[in-house]
């Protein structure tokens, strides 16, 4: 067996060591004592303590890593996004450059997204109005321009797979990119603002899908994913009319 190979003079102690020393000065740990700067409490006295505490001390303040994305009663907010009350974001890729997509909130209350195409040809934008349509299943609605521009590009992704507006809003399944003014988004909801707003709308969503559709909703949460499928035409209607502003 691997310990009879050992030398029975070998002795094994436990030992501490300080590593502020260079070369880690070994102490076993039978032989320690308690006079000592290291366990006396006088450790401050210790030149080599002294000299890394007086690093530690000048070095600046580590800040805190800042939260990309903030979970909002269900739904996700992100930092440096610019949120429109349709809930469609605007985010900068350039000094007059942004891409578009809808938010997380739409992209549940949207669910089993089939298909989304332009309401028309022309490649203006003009905030407030439709310019994407989409399709879920039956049921379908209209998305609203957060900004006032020209259209660039279109995701070509979404084209082959709109689905993937409902698994990725913030990422891969963004709508297109357009060129707009510099003061473009000074009209949309922005970081602090923007958490509140999706607070609201998480508790306003609730209120109307108990009150107004008179369904429940257990354990306090907002299951919306098969929401389209569950109501009426009417009933969809007066929900994309309150969160979407259809018309």
């Amino acid at each position: 067996m691997e310990n009879n190979k050992r030398c029975p003079f070998l002795k094994i102690q436990v030992c501490g060591y300080c590593s502020l020393f260079p070369l880690k000065k070994m102490i076993p740990v039978d032989q320690m004592k308690t006079a000592s700067l290291c366990l006396s409490g006088d450790y401050r006295q210790c030149s080599q303590y002294d000299d890394v505490a007086k690093k530690e001390r000048n070095k600046p303040p580590v800040s805190a890593p800042e939260v990309a994305e903030q979970d909002v009663k269900g739904f996700m907010v992100r930092k440096n996004y610019f949120y429109h009350y349709g809930h469609t974001w605007v985010k900068k890729e350039g000094e007059n450059k942004v891409k578009i997509g809808i938010d997380s909130f739409a992209s549940r209350l949207l669910s089993n997204i089939q298909k989304i195409q332009p309401v028309s040809d022309t490649n203006i934008l003009s905030s407030g109005k439709a310019f994407m349509k989409v399709q879920c299943g039956e049921k379908g609605g209209l998305l609203m321009s957060p900004i006032d521009g020209v259209i660039l590009t279109t995701n070509e992704s979404v084209q082959r797979d709109a689905g993937i507006v409902n698994r990725e809003p913030y990422d891969h399944g963004w709508l297109l990119t357009a060129s707009i003014k510099n003061d473009g988004l000074k009209w949309l909801l922005h970081e602090e603002l923007a958490g509140r707003w999706m607070e609201i709308e998480a508790e306003r969503l609730h209120r109307f899908i108990r009150q107004d559709i008179g369904m429940t909703i257990t354990d306090g949460g907002i299951m919306i994913e098969s929401l389209a499928s569950v109501i009426d035409e009417e009933e969809w209607k007066t929900l994309i009319r309150a969160f979407l502003l259809n018309e």
